[in-house]
């Protein structure tokens, strides 16, 4: 039997087994001196903000150690420090000069970690600008003119430039407040630059960089008055949170660019032929960008095209589609569409992908709108593979914006033969050849989580149908370019006929 100093105790994790350990005295038995003196009641130790550095060692050494340990032990912000909070913060008023070399390199760091590094190589800056002092160099007033989901568009009173306006997610998060990645600025920076710098003609329908900052600061004074006099005016496009709720560290992507007029979805044009004109002309730009850059919208709504009436830009030669560009030129139209907005876009730049992931599920949740099918449609017919190129989207968008367009105004009531009614035919001709396209090839997109063995045979089922369609004589529509060469052969209109038509139609507007 075992004695009262003893206990039997069940080890863990081991059934049936028992082991005899040695127990306290009882607290009755006074005369019995402890076995082991008490321990010391000690407080947990405090996690100080430079735990774990070795002092002894040089600042050299601290810079060149490897990443992780020195993100650790040197760069840990002082709100988590104090607060236990994630997001960075570095201190503001430094007492020395080390101190202030101390907060320079975390900041840098900071902007590597969250992929500003990169973008302000991309704008030629070696660090953010003063927000104010920008906006003062530009322009002295400003005015809003619109506003998308992750930013603010702004115009130059005085020099007509227009100003897109991107708070940068830094990791901290304000209501109502949507913040775009740096990396996701960065690209739509590198596309606006590449799109509005090509040689060819149908260029000119993207819009035109002007310049490029990444700049820090409070939001300004002046463009807070235009926010609200944008919200007091127009309350129905108004829908996001005043920015004033951002912090004075805040960084921001700014664009400037050209102004390319109004949205094509509130802008009321003259007749079908201005209609068809908007439309072939961002077609056009479009088959261009694609056939020469791998190029996908993957956005291109109707706020996403805007309409200028300007007849200056001269007549051009664009190749292969030169029938349809020559009757729906700026020159002879008196309009010009442009494409803005590359946020979601996908091509290839130096021979890199330069694509957007589609992270944001929300996209694909909206209900209530054909737009919100659209973006449900093109996911299948990528088949989620958002880095490859799938050229059909910009046909599946095209489409999409061309039934807005045709279910918007009624069928023109001139007699067959002229502009406007040869304009309408062709547009419904455009339409239906486009959805058959789509249709077919929704039908045979590979399926999504196949083997590559099985998604072989998928593709060579699409390939293989062609040859049993009932218009097998058609010509394969994979890309908005085969589209448009396909639509050559109903471009009939005589240049006598046409430029008769146009030019009685135009004088009769200028009459009215």
């Amino acid at each position: 039997m075992l004695g009262s100093s003893t206990r039997q105790v069940h080890v863990y994790g081991r059934k049936g087994r028992t082991r005899v350990v040695q127990d306290a005295p009882s607290v009755l038995e006074e005369q019995a001196p402890p076995s082991t003196p008490p321990r010391k009641t000690t407080l947990p130790p405090t996690r100080g903000l430079f735990t774990g550095v070795d002092f002894r060692s040089t600042w050299d050494a601290w810079v060149h150690s490897p990443r992780e340990t020195f993100a650790s032990k040197v760069s840990t912000p002082w709100k988590q420090w104090a607060k236990g909070s994630s997001h960075a913060r570095t201190p503001l008023r430094p007492k020395s000069a080390n101190a202030q070399a101390l907060c320079d390199t975390l900041e840098d760091l900071s902007l590597e970690d969250r992929g500003v590094a990169s973008l302000l190589r991309r704008v030629q800056q070696s660090e953010p600008l003063d927000f104010e002092r920008l906006l003062t160099d530009l322009a002295p007033t400003y005015e809003k003119v619109g506003e998308a989901s992750y930013s603010e568009v702004y115009r130059c009173t005085s020099s007509g430039a227009i100003l897109k306006v991107i708070p940068l997610d830094m990791g901290t998060e304000h209501a109502g407040i949507a913040l775009s990645s740096p990396d996701s600025v960065d690209r739509e920076v590198a596309m606006i630059h590449a799109l509005s710098h090509a040689s060819h003609p149908c260029a000119r329908h993207f819009v035109q960089l002007q310049r490029a900052h990444v700049v820090r600061g409070a939001y300004p004074s002046a463009l807070l008055r235009a926010w609200d006099t944008f919200k007091a005016e127009q309350a129905s496009r108004s829908e996001n949170a005043r920015p004033s709720v951002l912090p004075s560290t805040q960084l921001y992507g700014v664009i400037v660019m050209n102004d390319a007029g109004q949205e094509l979805e509130g802008l009321s044009l003259r007749g079908w032929v201005e209609r068809a004109a908007v439309f072939w002309q961002v077609a056009c730009a479009v088959a261009f960008a694609e056939h020469t850059c791998s190029f996908e919208h993957r956005d291109l709504h109707m706020g996403n095209i805007l309409v200028r009436r300007d007849a200056s830009q001269p007549a051009s030669d664009v190749g292969a589609l030169s029938a349809l560009w020559r009757t729906y030129a700026p020159d002879r139209t008196g309009v010009h569409a442009t494409i803005i907005d590359y946020s979601l876009s996908r091509m290839e730049l130096d021979g890199q992908t330069v694509a957007y992931d589609f992270s944001d599920a929300s996209l694909f949740a909206g209900r209530g709108d054909a737009q919100y099918d659209v973006y449900r449609h093109m996911r299948r017919l990528v088949s989620e593979d958002w880095q490859g190129h799938a050229p059909m989207t910009n046909v599946l968008w095209l489409q999409f914006v061309l039934q807005r367009m045709l279910a918007m105004h009624a069928p023109p009531d001139d007699e067959p033969g002229t502009a406007a009614a040869h304009a309408y035919d062709l547009l419904v001709q455009a339409e239906q050849l486009a959805h058959e396209a789509i249709e077919h090839a929704q039908r045979h997109v590979p399926q999504r989580r196949v083997s590559t063995r099985s998604k072989r045979r998928s593709i060579q089922r699409s390939h293989d149908a062609w040859k049993v369609l009932p218009d097998a004589h058609r010509p394969r529509i994979t890309s908005t370019w085969t589209w448009l060469q396909a639509l050559l052969p109903y471009v009939e209109v005589s240049e006598a006929c046409a430029d008769a038509g146009w030019l009685a139609e135009r004088g009769g507007a200028a009459g009215s």
